[in-house]
């Protein structure tokens, strides 16, 4: 095998090809499409018609050179068995690379109405026409005109709606716009941050003949009062908290995402009695934390998901909006939380080189994933397991009581600090690489342990939905593909609070 895939490196057309074919897809897409905005009456609305030009211009593109690619391994290896694996394996090489210049389309259009918002007055166009930074924008046609120019004067004027602030209204809106239309608790504050932000958006309105408000306002106004009196973080009281739950927590402005203090200082760490921890126990010891932590209250849910990407969808279209979201990669994960860092303002903790996923600062106060040691130490919140030893089915969906498929999130009981569902419903990824080995301790002790600094595969932890009720602990890990997407694999974030 090691000599098929070295004469595949070794046919230059074909490899040359997929490597050259996506920087200029992408380039020339965002340069013809967003270059050149279309015959639309506002900047947004441009946006939105560059988009679907770029999106056309990549898929035809990415088509044509996917099977020119496969072409050339043809014409390379030949018709032999070993021929029309390369040309398959070609074939799906470029179809990545196609998916993510149609996803830098979609970078381009956020890029766009960031744009649009800045430039302010520009937000309107002229039909027919393209705008320009110097471009005054043309006054709505039905806008009542003084019939006596002695009347009154400009300085006299009342000032008119602030189209700017209407247009970032909007632009924001759209992030929100399917959690509006199927509203879950973990969005109130959300909503609430956008109503504070754009309550006194407002345009001039054609059919009343005068200046009301835009009607996105009433929109999340009704979203947000449907959740009033329904709250996620106060579980049944059949389900109560265990004792000495956290109170002290941060939501993100924009995203909502609930996270819960977990402080600084020394945790066990390993596989302690009683647990079952799979083919590579870690040896029990301490383990010295340097930082407080915010950590999720829940797991990322759909309606989440939903506001940052439309990529990987889930495969359980019947679950409910607040379900925990399944079907994620350790790369999608990765990208994920550098997007809710954008939406919070927040320092984006990744960079990227093809599929790796690099983090050079562990310090970084943005969203990402925990370690494995992270994860252990809120997990256990000073205890030695995840579930209690009485009515675990209260703390945990399992193969046992979640009927073959995930809940939403925040059903049952959480933890000591106020965490739910670490056991069972979703599989979450933790940074650290998988190790085939029992790692030792180190001679001074485990201090802010980042696992191995490479491998093969990445660490998921907590179980599914579809684990067995009896391994749902805190030992249990597993080794998973960083690459694949699996049904039963979802993701909890956390934050490093700045000293």
């Amino acid at each position: 095998m090691t000599g098929f895939w070295k004469k595949l490196r070794a046919t230059p057309p074909a490899w040359d090809i997929l490597c050259r074919m996506q920087r200029p897809l992408v380039a020339f897409s965002v340069m013809l499409c967003f270059g050149s905005v279309a015959q639309a009456q506002t900047c947004t609305e441009q946006c939105q018609v560059a988009f679907d030009a770029c999106a056309e211009l990549a898929a035809a593109g990415c088509e044509a050179l996917s099977q020119e690619a496969q072409d050339e391994a043809d014409k390379a290896l030949g018709g032999s068995p070993m021929g029309r694996l390369a040309s398959k394996t070609v074939g799906n090489a470029a179809k990545t690379m196609c998916d993510e210049a149609a996803a830098a389309c979609d970078v381009s259009r956020s890029e766009c109405a960031a744009m649009c918002s800045a430039e302010g007055g520009g937000t309107e166009a002229s039909k027919g026409g393209t705008s320009s930074a110097g471009a005054e924008p043309v006054p709505t046609s039905s806008a009542p005109e003084p019939t006596d120019s002695g009347s009154s004067t400009s300085a006299d004027a009342p000032a008119g709606p602030d189209s700017s602030l209407a247009a970032r209204a909007r632009a924001e809106f759209e992030t929100i716009r399917k959690l509006v239309e199927m509203p879950v608790v973990q969005a109130k504050p959300l909503f609430a941050s956008w109503l504070e932000k754009y309550s006194e958006a407002s345009e001039f309105d054609e059919t009343i003949g005068a200046v009301a408000p835009i009607p996105e306002i009433a929109a999340v106004e009704a979203a947000l009062a449907a959740l009033v009196g329904r709250n996620a973080a106060s579980p049944p009281a059949a389900v109560a908290p265990r004792s000495g739950a956290a109170s002290e927590r941060w939501t993100g402005p924009t995203t909502g995402y609930e996270m819960v203090r977990l402080s600084k200082g020394t945790s066990m760490l390993g596989c302690t009695e009683g647990q079952i921890c799979g083919a590579v126990p870690r040896a029990v010891g301490e383990v010295e934390r340097s930082n407080d932590l915010w950590v999720g209250v829940y797991e990322l849910t759909k309606a989440q998901h939903a506001v940052l990407s439309d990529t990987a969808p889930s495969r359980y279209r019947d679950c409910p909006e607040n379900c925990a979201m399944d079907n994620l990669s350790f790369l999608d994960v990765a990208r994920l939380a550098n997007a809710m860092s954008r939406m919070d303002e927040l320092p984006e903790c990744y960079t990227f080189r093809g599929r790796n996923v690099i983090w050079a600062d562990p310090t970084c106060s943005g969203y990402r994933l925990p370690t494995d040691a992270e994860w252990e130490a809120f997990a256990r919140a000073n205890t030695h397991d995840v579930l209690p030893t009485v009515d675990p089915e209260n703390y945990a969906w399992s193969y046992d009581n979640s009927d073959g498929q995930p809940h939403p999130v925040g059903e049952l009981s959480p933890n000591a600090l106020g965490i739910y569902d670490l056991g069972g419903n979703m599989w979450e990824w933790v940074w650290d690489w998988w190790s085939v080995e029992t790692e030792s301790i180190p001679s001074e002790g485990w201090v802010d342990p980042l696992g191995p600094s490479v491998g093969l595969y990445r660490t998921l932890r907590g179980g599914s939905f579809m684990s067995p009720t009896k391994e749902v602990n805190i030992g249990l890990k597993r080794a998973f593909n960083p690459n694949t997407r699996f049904d039963e694999v979802g993701v909890r974030y956390v934050r490093t609070i700045e000293p």
